[in-house]
């Protein structure tokens, strides 16, 4: 309890623990995404291609005994086909990796669109 000019105060401590905690709840709030960040549907593309590329790099898919297509140019085919600079993808993959959130909300839609796309090739396959 407080004194304040006479009169006893007893709602000072529920008051500053409700004002902490909406200070908490604001902070945790989601940060606006600055507009030089990809949006989540963008940058979905944009990692299903990548993640395409790296795939068919890692397991062979695009090589010859006399070419081998390296990582960093299929990715560099991936930034021209979506018409975008590496630069641009490392900053708006940097921005959501470090908000944890919207990251989760992108890698679970590339995967769903990567299964998608597997199970349009095995219906393929099936045919």
């Amino acid at each position: 309890m407080i004194d304040l000019n006479g009169i006893k105060c007893f709602l000072v401590k529920p008051i500053a623990i409700g004002f902490s905690i909406a200070l908490i709840a604001a902070a945790c709030a989601r940060e606006k995404r600055p507009s030089d960040v990809f949006d989540q549907k963008r940058m979905v593309e944009i990692m299903v291609d990548v993640h395409l590329a790296e795939g068919a790099e890692k397991t062979d898919l695009l090589t010859t005994d006399s070419v081998r297509i390296s990582e960093k140019a299929l990715c560099k085919h991936v930034f021209k086909k979506h018409g975008i600079t590496e630069e641009e993808y490392n900053r708006s993959f940097t921005w959501y990796s470090e908000h944890l959130e919207e990251f989760d909300e992108v890698y679970v839609k590339v995967i769903e669109k990567l299964n998608q796309m597997e199970a349009a090739r095995q219906q393929l396959r099936n045919r």
